[in-house]
């Protein structure tokens, strides 16, 4: 929610926690549970958000590994056909054509008919498509190993070209969903009073909780716990806070706690 922050007059900075009467606070109290689901609806929706633009991070570094084999018309998987073999790859250093295969001529029996295709070039590696005869594949794939040839890690079915325009598709997916997920949030910045009421609130149980875990020790003081009808309880708690030093809370069952029955008489 801080990226919706509420907006605050010049002094309102200094003023601290908001104070609240008792029956307020009860009201406020009552609505807990309420807001713990909004914050997990915010929680989950900055989760996806975090999640997507990770995922962007990750797709854009995709597309750059392919931006140097933009100019390939095969699919990256390509490898040729019933009579041909396809390698594509890259080299160290930068090269012609010619001298990748004046290279490869280089090594016996490599055939004068292999032909070679510069994707890209640059001054520390060439990106090359080497097409052969399917009887040629074995001693064509040895030369190139021996200088230093690494065949392509991405193994699409697309044209590097088209994979890029789907890796584009995703980012864009994924920026439609941040922006949803942004919207989301924002629906809640009406409830940003009502979540620092909650973390207030939960902390005050906490440090309530813990210091009845030392009284509990003492022998002056004790702890009891019981049941009392709805009807009853702000009247309880009055008597209770007003005769005695004592500390009363009210809350609800929980689900699998089952209430005593209350009889009457009818009088």
């Amino acid at each position: 929610m801080k990226r919706f922050p509420k907006k605050k007059g010049l002094f309102e900075s200094f003023k601290g926690k908001e104070e609240f009467e008792k029956h307020e606070f009860g009201k406020k109290a009552t609505r807990r549970d309420e807001i713990v689901k909004i914050c997990h609806e915010i929680i989950s929706n900055d989760q996806k958000i975090a999640e997507c633009k990770a995922a962007n991070v990750k797709t854009e570094v995709l597309i750059d590994n392919l931006r140097p084999w933009i100019n390939l018309s095969v699919p990256l998987n390509f490898k040729g056909t019933n009579s041909t073999r396809c390698f594509i790859g890259s080299i160290s250093n930068e090269h012609t054509a010619e001298q990748v295969k004046d290279m490869l001529l280089e090594i016996e029996g490599v055939p004068e008919s292999i032909d070679i295709d510069i994707i890209s070039s640059f001054k520390e590696i060439t990106n090359i498509a080497v097409l052969c005869y399917a009887a040629d594949n074995k001693v064509v794939y040895d030369a190139l190993r021996k200088i230093g040839f690494i065949e392509i890690g991405e193994r699409s079915s697309l044209k590097p070209i088209e994979q890029i325009e789907e890796y584009k598709k995703d980012i864009q997916k994924n920026n439609e969903t941040v922006e949803k997920c942004l919207s989301n949030i924002e629906k809640f910045t009406g409830n940003i009073g009502d979540i620092e009421f909650l973390i207030d609130y939960m902390n005050i149980r906490k440090e309530k909780y813990e210091a009845l875990n030392e009284l509990a020790m003492t022998k002056s003081t004790f702890i009891l716990n019981g049941y009392v009808p709805l009807k009853y309880a702000d009247k309880l708690v009055k008597e209770l806070e007003n005769r005695f030093d004592a500390a009363v809370t009210i809350y609800d069952l929980n689900e699998d706690e089952e209430a005593p029955i209350l009889l009457s008489n009818g009088k």
